[in-house]
């Protein structure tokens, strides 16, 4: 049993880390180490049609930081997002 529960703490502690590296909104490059290089991406949001990876997924999430911060120069976190 101790085992299992091993397991699953690591598998959760890499999804959070996923998580992380995603919501800063620095793309691939921070969210890579999280995941298989070729791993498929799926919805049903018509704004992410034509996103089947999750490298895809993950850039749309970083270009969305950065349009996001040009608008919102007050937000002290926008520091952490890489420019274009």
């Amino acid at each position: 049993m101790g085992k299992i529960r091993r397991r699953r703490s690591l598998i959760k502690e890499q999804a959070q880390k996923f998580f992380e590296a995603y919501e800063t909104g620095n793309g691939w490059e921070d969210c890579k180490d999280y995941c298989q290089p070729q791993a498929t991406f799926s919805a049903q949001a018509d704004a992410l049609g034509g996103v089947d990876t999750l490298e895809g997924y993950t850039d749309c999430q970083h270009h969305r930081c950065i349009r996001w911060c040009a608008h919102h120069d007050d937000v002290a976190d926008c520091s952490n997002v890489e420019s274009l």
